[in-house]
């Protein structure tokens, strides 16, 4: 309704009405840091957290909603998330690209930019220059483009630039580094028994949480040693983020001494800057969906999917990019996990 879209609710107030300040002070604050690198002053409940804004919707209450859905999930005999198992790659994350491009063979162009985006009667033709600088051309019936919402400003339709491509600019990303450090298991006082921890903005601290990282893959440390993964910036303090390594570095070991028993210095450091890292689903979020609608339906064949979409985890792009093929395909769905 008209007046939903002139109240939209920011997930702070949300959380504020139904479960109180303290609740979003101690476990939705750090919980946002830890997910989006935001803040759920700015964050919409509506577009950032759709199943918390539907319980309500829906049943009328969270907790009620809670019951009531997890009945349904039952009747329908559907797995839970939390029987959901995380797992991840030997090499790192950049495993599943590369192999999916490897299994795909020929047909994946690497290390080119596309040009140019044009359509021709029902037909596309993308334009595009490789890393020699030779041009080529391919013709096709659908386009997906499925890079940032920051590299949607660069995209040319019909030699144009879009210009409602433009606003996809002001989708805030915060700077977030992260660093991987290595330590002597003797140096943590912690048992380390569990997935991480995730700091409250109002502790004060400079780092916004860290991940257990050798607790949940073991492969990821050598005997006798622990991994930490540790994030600084986001929209709690985007002005540490581009800090150089060693200060950062000074800083998380500062804090992992408080909350961590950490002592001695890191055997091992990875450091991470990511300028741009997470859109925020910020309140008015809903108008970059809308435009990313109706340039859909104005452009015939073009199609939008990422992480500024429906979802910034891996496991959401994965769900949408499968469904936006299977419907491009005319397959039957395969249900994700």
């Amino acid at each position: 309704s008209s007046w939903d879209n002139r109240y939209e609710e920011s997930l702070a107030q949300f959380v504020v009405r139904r479960l109180g300040p303290e609740f979003l002070a101690y476990a939705i604050n750090p919980f946002v840091a830890g997910v989006y690198a935001g803040a759920p002053e700015h964050l919409s409940v509506k577009h950032g957290f759709p199943k918390l804004y539907e319980l309500e919707q829906k049943y009328g209450g969270l907790i009620k909603g809670q019951i009531k859905g997890a009945r349904e999930r039952k009747k329908r005999q559907e797995k839970s998330k939390q029987a959901a198992r995380m797992f991840s790659f030997k090499g790192g994350l950049k495993m599943l690209p590369e192999t999916i491009a490897s299994r795909l063979g020929k047909s994946v162009q690497k290390n080119s930019r596309v040009t140019d985006i044009s359509q021709t009667g029902e037909k596309w033709q993308v334009t595009y220059t490789d890393q020699v600088g030779a041009t080529g051309q391919i013709t096709t019936d659908h386009v997906v483009y499925a890079g940032t919402a920051f590299g949607l400003p660069n995209l040319k339709v019909n030699d144009l630039p879009e210009a409602n491509f433009a606003m996809f600019d002001d989708i805030y990303h915060p700077p977030v580094s992260s660093l991987t450090l290595g330590f002597r298991r003797e140096d943590v006082s912690h048992p380390l028994d569990g997935f991480g921890m995730l700091i409250p903005e109002v502790e004060g601290f400079d780092i916004l949480g860290a991940l257990f990282t050798s607790t949940l893959f073991p492969m990821r440390a050598p005997q006798d040693h622990v991994t930490l993964t540790v994030f600084i910036g986001g929209v709690r303090q985007p002005q540490l983020a581009g800090k150089p390594q060693d200060e950062l570095i000074e800083m998380a070991l500062h804090d992992l001494k408080v909350t961590l028993g950490v002592s001695g210095k890191p055997v091992f450091s990875n450091h991470q800057f990511w300028p741009r890292a997470i859109p925020q689903y910020d309140v008015g979020y809903g108008k970059y969906k809308e435009m990313l609608d109706s340039l859909e339906t104005r452009y015939p064949g073009l199609h939008f999917t990422g992480n500024y979409r429906n979802g910034i985890s891996v496991a959401d792009t994965i769900k949408n990019a499968t469904e936006l093929s299977e419907k491009l395909l005319g397959i039957e769905s395969i249900p994700v996990e």
